[in-house]
């Protein structure tokens, strides 16, 4: 297999969860490496008080990773993260795919500056 068409086999993903220390983001780091996970992005840890108590907890710590994997590793690292009892409740996205916005084309018209200044006012 080429290396070409093993890049083209990584998928992008989003792993957001709850866990009950600050800690417990570096855990799920590991776990990420361990399953050879291109981490992109990692969220900040926020302290947040819950809506509802979850396993006896009304605070949690909350972050997400943002990663490029394997499709063949979801269902092991989501087993994996299930069976951690410091994490209260995690979540493994694909991210929505982006839209790029599309131009703006002006029809010729007799007067070209109007429009032009139509435009920058609704920007």
């Amino acid at each position: 297999m080429e290396i070409k068409e093993l890049e083209q086999e990584f998928k992008d993903y989003e792993v957001s969860f709850l866990g009950l220390t600050e800690n417990t983001a570096q855990e799920v780091a590991e776990i990420l490496a361990k399953y050879q996970a291109q981490v992109l992005v990692t969220g900040p840890v926020k302290e947040m008080t819950l809506a509802y108590t979850i396993k006896k907890h009304k605070t949690a710590f909350f972050s997400y990773f943002q990663l490029q994997a394997l499709p063949s590793i979801v269902k092991p690292l989501s087993d994996e993260l299930l069976m951690k009892t410091n994490i209260l409740r995690f979540l493994v996205v694909t991210p929505p795919i982006k839209k790029v916005p599309e131009r703006v084309r002006l029809i010729s018209s007799d007067k070209p500056k109007e429009v032009e200044k139509e435009l920058r006012s609704e920007e």
